[in-house]
Protein backbone atom coordinates (compact mmCIF):
# COMPACT_ATOMS: atom_id res chain seq x y z
CA UNK A 1 0.00 0.00 0.00
CA UNK A 2 1.31 3.41 -0.94
CA UNK A 3 2.08 5.80 1.90
CA UNK A 4 -0.26 8.42 0.43
CA UNK A 5 -3.19 6.02 0.79
CA UNK A 6 -3.08 6.62 4.53
CA UNK A 7 -3.68 10.39 4.16
CA UNK A 8 -7.14 10.89 2.69
CA UNK A 9 -8.67 14.33 3.03
CA UNK A 10 -11.46 14.26 5.60
CA UNK A 11 -14.26 16.78 5.88
CA UNK A 12 -15.41 17.21 9.47
CA UNK A 13 -18.44 19.41 10.09
CA UNK A 14 -16.90 21.62 12.78
CA UNK A 15 -20.22 23.13 13.82
CA UNK A 16 -21.72 19.74 14.49
CA UNK A 17 -18.55 18.51 16.16
CA UNK A 18 -18.72 21.47 18.55
CA UNK A 19 -22.35 20.61 19.36
CA UNK A 20 -21.22 17.07 20.23
CA UNK A 21 -18.39 18.37 22.43
CA UNK A 22 -20.74 20.64 24.33
CA UNK A 23 -23.22 17.83 24.92
CA UNK A 24 -20.43 15.48 26.01
CA UNK A 25 -19.04 18.01 28.46
CA UNK A 26 -22.48 18.67 29.90
CA UNK A 27 -22.25 15.40 31.86
CA UNK A 28 -20.48 15.77 35.21
CA UNK A 29 -20.42 11.98 35.55
CA UNK A 30 -18.08 11.97 32.55
CA UNK A 31 -16.09 15.08 33.47
CA UNK A 32 -15.37 14.18 37.10
CA UNK A 33 -13.61 10.86 36.34
CA UNK A 34 -11.60 12.55 33.61
CA UNK A 35 -10.34 15.18 36.05
CA UNK A 36 -9.24 12.50 38.54
CA UNK A 37 -7.34 10.60 35.86
CA UNK A 38 -5.81 13.79 34.47
CA UNK A 39 -4.59 14.80 37.92
CA UNK A 40 -2.77 11.48 38.29
CA UNK A 41 -1.14 11.56 34.87
CA UNK A 42 -0.60 15.25 34.16
CA UNK A 43 2.89 15.49 35.62
CA UNK A 44 5.80 13.52 34.23
CA UNK A 45 4.53 10.04 34.86
CA UNK A 46 6.82 7.70 36.76
CA UNK A 47 6.27 3.96 36.67
CA UNK A 48 7.15 2.96 40.20
CA UNK A 49 4.96 0.09 41.31
CA UNK A 50 2.84 2.06 43.76
CA UNK A 51 1.91 4.79 41.32
CA UNK A 52 1.46 2.29 38.49
CA UNK A 53 -0.99 0.39 40.69
CA UNK A 54 -2.94 3.58 41.39
CA UNK A 55 -3.09 4.33 37.66
CA UNK A 56 -4.27 0.83 36.76
CA UNK A 57 -6.98 0.72 39.43
CA UNK A 58 -8.17 4.29 38.86
CA UNK A 59 -8.28 4.05 35.07
CA UNK A 60 -10.10 0.72 35.12
CA UNK A 61 -12.58 1.78 37.77
CA UNK A 62 -13.44 5.18 36.32
CA UNK A 63 -13.32 4.33 32.62
CA UNK A 64 -14.77 0.82 32.94
CA UNK A 65 -12.11 -1.05 30.98
CA UNK A 66 -13.32 -4.42 32.30
CA UNK A 67 -10.17 -5.52 34.13
CA UNK A 68 -12.40 -6.71 36.96
CA UNK A 69 -13.38 -9.65 34.75
CA UNK A 70 -9.83 -10.98 35.11
CA UNK A 71 -8.65 -9.93 38.56
CA UNK A 72 -5.22 -11.47 38.09
CA UNK A 73 -4.57 -8.87 35.39
CA UNK A 74 -4.37 -6.06 37.95
CA UNK A 75 -1.16 -7.39 39.48
CA UNK A 76 0.24 -8.66 36.18
CA UNK A 77 -0.20 -5.32 34.43
CA UNK A 78 1.05 -3.30 37.41
CA UNK A 79 4.14 -5.49 37.75
CA UNK A 80 4.87 -5.38 34.02
CA UNK A 81 4.63 -1.59 33.92
CA UNK A 82 6.96 -1.24 36.92
CA UNK A 83 9.46 -3.81 35.66
CA UNK A 84 9.57 -2.31 32.17
CA UNK A 85 9.48 1.32 33.29
CA UNK A 86 12.83 2.20 31.70
CA UNK A 87 11.72 0.77 28.36
CA UNK A 88 8.42 2.67 28.51
CA UNK A 89 10.05 5.97 29.47
CA UNK A 90 12.75 5.60 26.81
CA UNK A 91 10.21 4.95 24.08
CA UNK A 92 7.80 7.70 25.08
CA UNK A 93 10.70 10.17 25.32
CA UNK A 94 11.24 9.76 21.57
CA UNK A 95 7.86 11.30 20.78
CA UNK A 96 7.71 14.94 19.77
CA UNK A 97 4.62 17.17 19.86
CA UNK A 98 3.41 16.75 16.25
CA UNK A 99 4.56 13.19 15.59
CA UNK A 100 1.03 11.80 15.31
CA UNK A 101 0.22 14.35 12.62
CA UNK A 102 3.55 14.32 10.79
CA UNK A 103 5.14 10.93 11.52
CA UNK A 104 2.42 8.36 12.33
CA UNK A 105 4.77 5.54 11.40
CA UNK A 106 6.94 6.58 14.37
CA UNK A 107 3.95 6.50 16.75
CA UNK A 108 3.03 3.06 15.41
CA UNK A 109 6.59 1.79 15.88
CA UNK A 110 6.58 2.90 19.51
CA UNK A 111 3.12 1.42 20.09
CA UNK A 112 4.49 -1.93 18.91
CA UNK A 113 7.22 -1.64 21.53
CA UNK A 114 5.16 -0.61 24.55
CA UNK A 115 1.69 -2.11 24.04
CA UNK A 116 2.82 -5.73 24.60
CA UNK A 117 4.07 -4.74 28.07
CA UNK A 118 0.44 -4.41 29.12
CA UNK A 119 -1.23 -6.76 26.69
CA UNK A 120 1.11 -9.73 27.04
CA UNK A 121 1.39 -11.84 23.91
CA UNK A 122 1.51 -9.87 20.63
CA UNK A 123 -1.73 -11.52 19.48
CA UNK A 124 -3.56 -10.93 22.77
CA UNK A 125 -6.62 -8.71 22.46
CA UNK A 126 -7.70 -8.87 26.09
CA UNK A 127 -7.22 -5.46 27.72
CA UNK A 128 -6.67 -3.76 24.35
CA UNK A 129 -9.02 -0.91 25.34
CA UNK A 130 -7.28 -0.45 28.70
CA UNK A 131 -3.86 -0.44 27.02
CA UNK A 132 -4.79 2.29 24.55
CA UNK A 133 -6.30 4.40 27.34
CA UNK A 134 -3.31 3.95 29.62
CA UNK A 135 -0.83 5.01 26.96
CA UNK A 136 -3.09 7.84 25.81
CA UNK A 137 -2.84 9.38 29.27
CA UNK A 138 0.92 8.81 29.30
CA UNK A 139 1.29 10.58 25.92
CA UNK A 140 -1.94 12.45 25.28
CA UNK A 141 -0.93 13.92 21.91
CA UNK A 142 0.08 10.63 20.37
CA UNK A 143 -1.93 7.52 21.27
CA UNK A 144 -5.61 7.39 20.23
CA UNK A 145 -8.10 5.75 22.58
CA UNK A 146 -9.54 2.54 21.16
CA UNK A 147 -13.19 2.27 22.14
CA UNK A 148 -16.02 0.33 20.53
CA UNK A 149 -18.31 3.37 20.41
CA UNK A 150 -15.65 5.44 18.67
CA UNK A 151 -14.88 2.47 16.40
CA UNK A 152 -18.44 2.43 15.04
CA UNK A 153 -18.44 6.18 14.44
CA UNK A 154 -15.03 6.23 12.75
CA UNK A 155 -15.97 3.29 10.52
CA UNK A 156 -19.14 5.10 9.37
CA UNK A 157 -17.22 8.38 8.96
CA UNK A 158 -14.56 6.75 6.78
CA UNK A 159 -17.13 4.91 4.67
CA UNK A 160 -18.83 8.21 3.92
CA UNK A 161 -15.47 9.32 2.53
CA UNK A 162 -15.29 6.21 0.31
CA UNK A 163 -12.07 4.91 1.83
CA UNK A 164 -10.51 1.66 0.67
CA UNK A 165 -11.23 -1.35 2.85
CA UNK A 166 -7.53 -1.91 3.58
CA UNK A 167 -7.22 1.28 5.64
CA UNK A 168 -10.69 1.45 7.22
CA UNK A 169 -10.93 1.15 10.98
CA UNK A 170 -13.05 -2.02 10.95
CA UNK A 171 -16.33 -2.36 12.79
CA UNK A 172 -14.79 -5.21 14.79
CA UNK A 173 -11.33 -6.71 15.31
CA UNK A 174 -10.21 -10.31 15.65
CA UNK A 175 -8.01 -11.55 18.50
CA UNK A 176 -4.96 -11.85 16.25
CA UNK A 177 -4.87 -8.38 14.73
CA UNK A 178 -4.90 -5.83 17.55
CA UNK A 179 -1.63 -4.10 16.67
CA UNK A 180 -2.50 -3.91 12.97
CA UNK A 181 -5.91 -2.65 14.01
CA UNK A 182 -4.32 0.04 16.15
CA UNK A 183 -2.18 1.11 13.21
CA UNK A 184 -5.38 2.09 11.43
CA UNK A 185 -6.45 4.24 14.37
CA UNK A 186 -3.10 6.01 14.34
CA UNK A 187 -3.26 6.72 10.63
CA UNK A 188 -6.91 7.76 10.79
CA UNK A 189 -6.21 10.41 13.40
CA UNK A 190 -3.05 11.49 11.58
CA UNK A 191 -5.04 12.08 8.40
CA UNK A 192 -7.83 13.83 10.31
CA UNK A 193 -5.37 16.15 12.06
CA UNK A 194 -3.87 17.00 8.68
CA UNK A 195 -7.35 17.68 7.27
CA UNK A 196 -8.15 20.34 9.87
CA UNK A 197 -7.07 23.94 9.40
CA UNK A 198 -5.38 25.72 12.33
CA UNK A 199 -8.58 27.74 12.82
CA UNK A 200 -10.73 24.60 12.93
CA UNK A 201 -8.38 22.92 15.39
CA UNK A 202 -8.43 25.95 17.66
CA UNK A 203 -12.22 26.19 17.44
CA UNK A 204 -12.54 22.61 18.69
CA UNK A 205 -10.09 23.21 21.53
CA UNK A 206 -11.83 26.45 22.50
CA UNK A 207 -15.26 24.79 22.50
CA UNK A 208 -13.99 21.96 24.69
CA UNK A 209 -12.39 24.33 27.18
CA UNK A 210 -15.34 26.72 27.36
CA UNK A 211 -18.02 24.04 27.72
CA UNK A 212 -16.41 22.14 30.60
CA UNK A 213 -17.65 22.78 34.11
CA UNK A 214 -15.17 25.28 35.56
CA UNK A 215 -14.40 23.22 38.67
CA UNK A 216 -13.87 20.05 36.60
CA UNK A 217 -11.91 21.61 33.74
CA UNK A 218 -9.13 19.60 32.09
CA UNK A 219 -6.59 20.92 29.59
CA UNK A 220 -7.16 18.52 26.72
CA UNK A 221 -5.16 17.82 23.61
CA UNK A 222 -6.81 18.03 20.20
CA UNK A 223 -6.57 14.24 19.97
CA UNK A 224 -8.64 13.88 23.15
CA UNK A 225 -11.21 16.40 21.92
CA UNK A 226 -11.62 14.48 18.66
CA UNK A 227 -11.91 11.26 20.63
CA UNK A 228 -14.80 12.79 22.58
CA UNK A 229 -16.55 13.55 19.30
CA UNK A 230 -16.30 10.03 17.88
CA UNK A 231 -17.03 8.33 21.20
CA UNK A 232 -20.23 10.33 21.65
CA UNK A 233 -21.29 9.94 18.01
CA UNK A 234 -20.78 6.18 18.22
CA UNK A 235 -22.68 5.98 21.49
CA UNK A 236 -25.60 8.14 20.39
CA UNK A 237 -25.51 7.72 16.58
CA UNK A 238 -25.39 11.50 16.29
CA UNK A 239 -24.83 12.42 12.66
CA UNK A 240 -21.64 14.30 11.80
CA UNK A 241 -22.74 14.92 8.22
CA UNK A 242 -25.22 17.34 6.80
CA UNK A 243 -27.96 15.46 5.00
Amino acid sequence: MKKDDFWPKYSLDIGRAIEVIKEFNNSVTISAPELLIWNLFRDDFNFKRERAACAVVLLDGLWKTQLFRHEEDFDRITNNIAECSRKIVANLAQLKKDDLKDYPEKVYRIAKEVFPIVLGRPSQRQNYSFTSKFFHWCAREHFPIMDNNARKAINRFQKRHNLKRGILVPSSVTDSTYIEDYKRWIYFYSALLNSLSPAQSQALLNADHASQCHDLRVSNTLLRVLDKVFYFVGKSRYNLFKE
